[in-house]
């Protein structure tokens, strides 16, 4: 999706849903993030947290939802790609998970 909102969310994600076999690692997860604003992810251990950040980075490709990250242009770039083919890598772009240790 590529349209230039001005008002819209930096990264906005929505129904991010990941699956390991029948085993359910993240469902639904949705947020907005807005200029300014800043985000914790918390949560219990296997809660999905990593999972959910790796999705945004592109890092593994979630089964379902949008990540949509505003570029300085304005347009809105659709980071996730649906390929269900499990040899397809998730695609490349700008944005970046930092683990703690390494911040």
């Amino acid at each position: 999706m590529n349209t230039a909102t001005p008002c819209a969310p930096l990264l906005s994600v929505r129904n991010i849903c990941k699956r390991y076999g029948d085993r359910v690692a993240l469902q639904g997860a949705s947020f907005d993030l807005w200029p300014g604003e800043v985000l914790a992810v918390v949560g219990e251990s296997g809660s999905g947290k990593s999972t959910l950040l790796n999705a945004i980075a592109a890092r593994i490709a979630p089964d379902e939802g949008t990540v949509l990250f505003r570029q300085r242009s304005g347009e809105l770039q659709d980071c996730v790609r649906h390929d269900r083919s499990p040899a397809a890598p998730a695609r490349p772009h700008r944005l970046g998970l930092c683990a703690p240790e390494r911040c």
